[in-house]
């Protein structure tokens, strides 16, 4: 069996984007509340807001990153799935039995 390579680094990929997703928010928001903060007078009103709020729309993210990465593994542990057919969900050969029929029933007719 062949040893997959790829799979670790991809890990290393993801771990380092979801840190970033998290700072990043956090950062500019904060910064955000603080200048709010001395700008109004209100001493840690916005600041806090800004905490509060940067961890919701962080939280959000990584759920969904997280969604997509178990989406991903189930359907590569799976053999019975092709994983080039998940992005294209038609059955061409439903539609062309579909069209096969309507043919038949035509020439029936006439």
């Amino acid at each position: 069996m062949q040893k997959n390579t790829e799979h670790p680094w991809k890990l290393v990929s993801f771990a380092l984007e979801l840190g970033f997703l998290i700072t990043i928010p956090l950062l500019a928001l904060a910064l955000a509340g603080r200048f709010l903060d001395a700008t109004l007078k209100s001493s840690p009103l916005f600041f806090l807001l800004a905490v509060i709020l940067s961890i919701v729309i962080s939280s959000s993210i990584v759920v969904k990153k997280v969604g997509v990465l178990i989406g991903e593994e189930e359907n590569r542990d799976r053999p019975d799935v092709d994983p080039s057919s998940l992005g294209d969900t038609r059955d061409d050969n439903y539609a062309r039995d579909d069209t096969q029929k309507s043919k038949d029933e035509t020439q029936n007719i006439l």
